[in-house]
């Protein structure tokens, strides 16, 4: 795997279930014709099937279970080469006739039985091998790994070599003790011996706990108890050498590695051991006298979208989720700060992930979360139609919610004691503390400005809303700058100049829109200098038709970005739609954009100058080179001119002059004298 430094898994895995015998391979490519070619490789493969098959030479074959016609073709050729002759096919009633099984990590069981064939045929004396084949990732929860827990094993997480077919070169220890260890029981082993250590070397226990992360991942049930453990111990080690120092938490460089681990952990361990921080008073903040309660919500779901419940659930309290039957691209998540912390170097002002996310397998699923947060759900599907579910809750609280189409929501919530609330404004949902909330008390405003903002904003970059835009504020960021994506995050600091502060518009507003503009824009056309400058002409042309007075170049730490000056002029002096126009070219699904971001560019000119017919070449070629051909392309268009401004100087030279050659009365000449200035000047009367 590409990783930074060793990480130490296990190429096969080995493992006894009753009389049989079971062998998890990490890759199907380990048994090609190209493998078998290396002389170690093909030791180690033989070794391994005289071990799942007890030394056994007899002519009873391997059946080759489920796989594709691909695959089917790689084992039945490697273990022919192996001296074994191998059948395929789909499931069977009985697999008495033979001597193990081959399946891959892409089977599906389509009902208990044919799970418990296999099961009972291993039991009872057989052998069973399993080859990881490149495929989704979320295959992992669902057969396979199911499966394999019955053994104690599990594939984890991640691709070895995963850009390319195969590696070239795989060195086989020939020593056991150099390989025994990669097991979670050693490796859960290592970590604690290496934290009663204060000071452990934090190089060697990133690795350390990389490793077991690994294992951590997919653990089950069968598990709980070492996990329970591990978590209490990581505990200890963070309290014993001070991981909170004046507010700010892992002021070592060895905490942000436990604390990481921690989070972890607390997806894997039952409910009952999960405890709210010490640290969540602080941040997303303490919930107050609350009476917990059972709903039922109907929810209408899309893709790539958090559906808000207007429930909170404390921290360290656990939930009960139900629905008719299980979901599994449907998702809980409890708490909205998603953005993580681990890529800036800490102390933090919280903790670095504070969001928990529950897959709904089952029917009822208990949820827990060590910090508390609003309940949203969320499914990782793409449909062309919303799916529509009931979700009963229990032991969830609501949360404040000021609604623009009623405001007498916010009259029942308001003075509910839970830290954060929602302002649902027509197409943006801003999610803040509650106390700031309070603070604002009349959302009219809000709501108003921003139905504006993003009503025209959709229609100058021809985007249809289909979901409600996202802010979420929180108290710390990687970059300490807005983070653009689903949901957009700003700091706290900023909420009022984002939403509170309409009477001039501030550069954080400006930005906020801008970076709407940036994720309302196909994500395959335009590079980050393109989409940068469009997004900004856009929200100027937006906050021009809101604040009549607006410019751009007047607010208070605005930077143009490359490109920008030439189409704001293009925007104002030009044809009034042309930029809208042609974007409305590019966001169209069925627009195929080509592979080159330099091309994208020339397109974007090109369809410029023949929607506008006027040639720009001449004005952008100086900022970005647009090709020879290109530019002859449009010549027959007139080049755009940007109108000329009166020399006032030389204007008023010329009226003094004027002035002083003719014989006016001396009040006049005062009169007279006092009106010039006043053009010069432009003073308005």
């Amino acid at each position: 795997m590409n990783t930074p430094f060793e990480i130490k898994l296990p190429v096969i895995s080995a493992s006894l279930y009753g009389q049989g015998r079971v062998l998890l391979f990490s890759q199907i490519n380990l048994v090609s014709n190209k493998a078998l070619r290396y002389e170690d490789t093909f030791k180690l493969l033989s070794n391994a099937t005289k071990w799942i098959t007890n030394g056994s030479v007899a002519m009873t074959p391997f059946y080759a279970l489920q796989f594709d016609k691909n695959g089917s073709k790689i084992v039945t050729e490697a273990f022919k080469e192996l001296g074994f002759f191998t059948d395929s096919g789909g499931f069977l009633t009985s697999y008495k006739n033979f001597k193990a099984l081959l399946i891959p990590s892409t089977i599906e069981f389509n009902d208990q039985s044919e799970f418990d064939n296999v099961l009972n045929f291993v039991n009872e004396g057989g052998g069973l091998i399993i080859f990881y084949v490149n495929n989704d990732l979320n295959s992992l929860t669902s057969s396979i790994n199911q499966l394999l827990y019955k053994f104690n094993l599990a594939f984890t997480y991640g691709i070895m070599n995963d850009e390319e077919d195969f590696m070239d070169s795989i060195f086989v220890y020939n020593v056991f003790t150099y390989v025994r260890e990669c097991n979670l029981l050693s490796q859960i082993a290592t970590y604690k011996l290496t934290i009663e250590n204060d000071n452990p070397d934090p190089v060697a226990l990133d690795e350390i706990i990389t490793n077991l992360r690994y294992f951590i991942m997919v653990c089950d049930n069968n598990f709980k108890d070492e996990l329970i453990d591990l978590l209490n111990t990581s505990w200890e080690f963070l309290k014993r050498t001070g991981y909170n120092e004046n507010g700010l938490i892992c002021t070592k460089p060895c905490h942000p590695l436990i604390a990481i681990l921690l989070t972890d952990l607390y997806t894997k361990v039952p409910p009952e051991n999960v405890v709210a921080i010490p640290e969540y008073k602080d941040f997303p903040g303490a919930t107050g006298n609350v009476e917990l309660s059972n709903f039922e919500e109907h929810l209408e779901l899309g893709p790539e979208m958090w559906v808000s419940t207007g429930l909170y659930l404390p921290a360290g309290v656990i939930g009960e989720i139900e629905i008719s039957e299980p979901m599994p691209d449907v998702h809980i998540h409890i708490g909205c700060h998603h953005e993580s912390l681990v890529p800036k170097s800490p102390p933090w002002k919280r903790w670095p992930l504070t969001v928990c996310v529950f897959p709904l397998t089952e029917k009822v699923t208990k949820v827990v979360s060590p910090f508390g947060g609003i309940v949203y759900v969320a499914m990782n599907i793409e449909t062309d139609e919303p799916v529509r579910i009931t979700v009963k809750f229990s032991n969830f609280c609501r949360h404040p919610v000021a609604q623009f189409d009623d405001s007498s929501v916010w009259e029942m919530t308001k003075n509910f004691e839970v830290p954060c609330g929602e302002i649902v404004a027509e197409n943006l949902i801003i999610t803040l503390s509650s106390q700031k909330m309070r603070e604002i008390g009349n959302f009219s405003k809000i709501f108003d400005i921003f139905n504006k903002i993003i009503s025209r904003l959709s229609e100058n970059l021809s985007y249809p809303i289909t979901r409600p835009y996202r802010f979420v504020f929180d108290i710390e960021l990687p970059d300490d700058e807005p983070s653009y994506g689903y949901p957009l995050v700003f700091l706290e600091d900023d909420i009022d100049l984002i939403i509170n502060h309409f009477d001039v518009p501030s550069m954080k507003l400006f930005n906020a829109v801008s970076l709407l503009g940036i994720v309302s824009i196909r994500e395959d056309c335009f590079d980050k200098t393109m989409e940068t400058a469009i997004s900004n002409v856009i929200a100027s042309t937006v906050f021009k038709t809101i604040w009549k007075d607006f410019d751009p170049y007047k607010l208070d730490g605005f930077n143009p970005p490359q490109l920008f000056k030439e189409l704001w002029d293009i925007n104002l002096y030009s044809s009034p739609n042309v930029i809208k126009n042609t974007l409305k070219e590019f966001q169209n699904p069925e627009f195929i954009a080509p592979e080159v971001p330099d091309d994208m560019w020339i397109i974007f000119v090109r369809e410029m100058c023949k929607i506008a017919k006027i040639n720009y070449t001449t004005m952008l070629q100086q900022i970005r080179p647009i090709p020879l051909n290109m530019c002859t392309s449009v010549q027959c268009f007139p080049d755009f001119q940007i109108p000329k401004s009166p020399n006032y100087f030389f204007n008023f030279l010329y009226v003094m002059y004027l002035f002083y050659n003719f014989d006016f009365h001396k009040d006049q000449r005062c009169i007279i004298s006092f009106l010039i200035l006043a053009f010069y000047y432009h003073v308005k009367f």
